[in-house]
């Protein structure tokens, strides 16, 4: 806004002003005003040098802004966490150094506009001493008259103000042209994922998903696998169970089935057509994923429930309930003050994990997705709970596809396929009774969590 409403501004009246000036000093003596235009070519070298070294260093200035304002935003989402942990003293140390650092590098472009500062103000004094000096001497020999020489040292502070004022608009511009490619290379830059010309004509998505040989890493790693030859097949309507460890590949599984990524090698098909060529807007909003980190709008329950049926369905009040009784989310929402109008803050400060997690699906339920991807949704929900939402879905009129990653056996183990995955590999796969016949690594994991259950439920009887 500054560049474009005074720098650009006082550069095109700077430029007018020059020129103008210049010509009318022609016109009264060009001896005179010859000499004055030899003094042009250092101003240009001036200039040009002082440009070239701000501009490094404006781009260093805004970089080291980005990262401390970065910090800063941290610091006041996460500031429970540094309060629980005691960590104010350490965290003001590091703000402490990234303000240093910025400080450091506008030290550094005030430096260097100290060194050609005062040669573009010698320029403009020098500008009065070649007028005066040589103006002087050619009224003394009768080249000039008095009165000429008057009128062009009149003109005189036209030349001597844009020569004056070039330093400080070169800073300017640059500030502005640093931050200017910044946000024309966020604005220009083509995301990875690019939708085909020919995609197929949008329809309803039925919930096949093929999985064939799919390998996967990304392109910043193109030698660290996240994937590896996944293979397998489920059908529409099925219910598919996703076990792992932290790490193993679960979520970026999932994700190439939304087409946030594109896999490496090997084809994901949904409905038995690869999932490049669907249309990004129908392949998204049938394929609906509720993220292990859940994000809820400053806005009404009723409204971020809503948000996911988006433009294209109508919905009531009744609609928005019954999505929330699926979830299980309608009798904590009845129990707040103001029910389903109840103001959630920011990213749904105030409520508890397992809340916005019943809320983040009903949300997603509300999108009537064919293919239900639930990335680890009840971890913060009791044992009760989670058997209540598991319940209301299989009770759904509509079969929807449901893809369930989890660490709970019990989350996965109505699943009609199981696939258990290690450093990105299916290491097993088969139903829960038969991983557990298996006694590999499902049975492993299964009988853990049930002795881990046991002497829970032993230690609160006694």
């Amino acid at each position: 806004r500054h560049a474009l409403s005074w720098v650009s501004y006082q550069v095109l009246d700077c430029a007018v002003m020059f020129i103008g000036a210049l010509i009318m000093m022609f016109s009264i003596d060009w001896r005179l005003a010859l000499a004055l235009a030899c003094v042009t070519p250092f101003i240009f070298v001036l200039t040009r040098g002082l440009s070239s070294h701000a501009k490094p260093l404006f781009f260093a200035i805004r970089n080291s802004l980005a990262e401390m304002n970065s910090m800063v935003e941290e610091n006041i989402e996460g500031n429970r966490v540094v309060k629980a942990f005691v960590r104010e003293p350490y965290e003001t140390e590091k703000f402490d150094e990234h303000n240093e650092d910025y400080m450091q590098r506008n030290m550094a472009q005030a430096y260097n506009s100290r060194k050609y500062m005062p040669w573009l103000d010698g320029l403009g004094f020098s500008l009065q001493l070649i007028t005066l000096g040589l103006g002087g001497f050619l009224v003394i020999k009768g080249y000039m008259t008095l009165g000429n020489l008057v009128a062009f040292n009149s003109y005189l502070w036209m030349i001597d103000g844009p020569v004056r004022q070039s330093g400080w608009l070169i800073n300017d511009w640059q500030r502005f042209n640093a931050s200017c490619i910044k946000i024309r290379k966020l604005l220009t830059s083509k995301s990875r994922i690019q939708e085909k010309p020919d995609a197929k004509a949008p329809h309803r998505i039925l919930g096949d998903i093929d999985f064939k040989h799919v390998n996967f890493a990304f392109p910043d790693e193109p030698d660290t696998p996240i994937l590896q030859d996944i293979d397998f097949h489920i059908s529409a309507g099925a219910k598919l169970g996703i076990l792992g460890e932290t790490g193993a590949g679960k979520s970026t599984l999932v994700s190439l089935i939304s087409r946030f990524y594109d896999p490496t090698q090997g084809q994901v098909l949904i409905d038995g057509i690869d999932a490049r060529d669907w249309p990004l807007a129908t392949l998204r909003s049938q394929v609906c994923i509720v993220a292990q980190d859940t994000f809820l709008f400053s806005d009404s329950i009723e409204g971020n429930i809503g948000f996911g049926a988006g433009e294209q369905r109508e919905y009531d009040e009744q609609y928005i309930r019954r999505m929330a009784t699926i979830a299980g989310a309608d009798n904590f929402i009845r129990g707040l003050p103001d029910g389903y109008d109840t103001i959630v803050g920011e990213r749904g400060v105030g409520l508890s994990g397992g809340q916005k997690q019943r809320l983040s699906l009903a949300r997603a339920l509300a999108d009537d997705p064919s293919i239900l991807i639930m990335d680890d949704t009840t971890s913060a929900v009791d044992m009760e709970t989670e058997a209540e939402i598991q319940q209301h879905l299989r009770e759904l009129d509509d079969k929807k596809t449901i893809v369930t990653i989890a660490h709970r056996i019990s989350s996965v183990k109505d699943s009609d396929l199981i696939l258990v995955l290690e450093h990105g590999r299916v290491v097993e796969r088969g139903t829960h009774d038969e991983l557990v016949a298996a006694h590999g690594r499902y049975w492993e994991i299964y009988h853990k969590q049930l002795g881990l259950q046991a002497g829970c439920a032993q230690g609160f009887e006694e």
